[in-house]
């Protein structure tokens, strides 16, 4: 399109997103609406000075970005486990009881690929968790239905697996 008033000045924003604590594995769509204030010389007589764009947008599975100031005990307490488990998985956290940084990526718990004849029952079971917890971590999967291959984040509570075990 030719600008009506002098030269364009085309603009850029960044957008940042942070899941939410129970948003691991979530794939979803988005599109975003924005308005400029004032005008880029760019728009046709008439048209409203703002622009969308859309895009897909992809949770990882068994990670979590830290907010400002956040401490281990803190995530461990939104994931209801306890900061030792936190900490043996993230060799990088070499001080546990330091502040570490906002957007540092933590995981969480641990990758498991589904084998044929498992169930959130089972796989529950197994690592001492609950279907509830499974899936708070999960967003992507459906309570009914499990698929060879398809992989779950799992926080274990090793006390209780241990007294589950054959």
């Amino acid at each position: 399109a030719a600008c009506t008033a002098g030269p364009c000045r085309h603009q850029a924003m960044d957008l940042v997103w942070t899941p939410s604590y129970n948003q691991g594995g979530l794939a979803a769509r988005v599109c975003v609406q924005a308005e400029t204030p004032q005008a880029t010389g760019c728009e046709p007589p008439g048209q409203a000075r703002y622009g969308e764009v859309c895009f897909s947008v992809r949770a990882h599975k068994c990670v979590y970005a830290l907010a400002y100031e956040q401490h281990l005990q803190e995530v461990a307490a939104i994931y209801h486990t306890d900061w030792l488990n936190i900490y043996s998985m993230n060799p990088s956290v070499t001080a546990p009881d330091r502040l570490q940084y906002a957007q540092q990526l933590l995981n969480i718990g641990r990758m498991y690929n589904v084998v044929p004849g498992d169930t959130l029952s089972k796989i529950s079971t197994r690592f001492g968790t609950s279907i509830e917890h499974l899936l708070l971590v999960n967003a992507d999967i459906q309570p009914d239905t499990l698929f060879a291959g398809e992989q779950l984040c799992i926080i274990p509570d090793s006390c209780v697996a241990v007294l589950n075990a054959p």
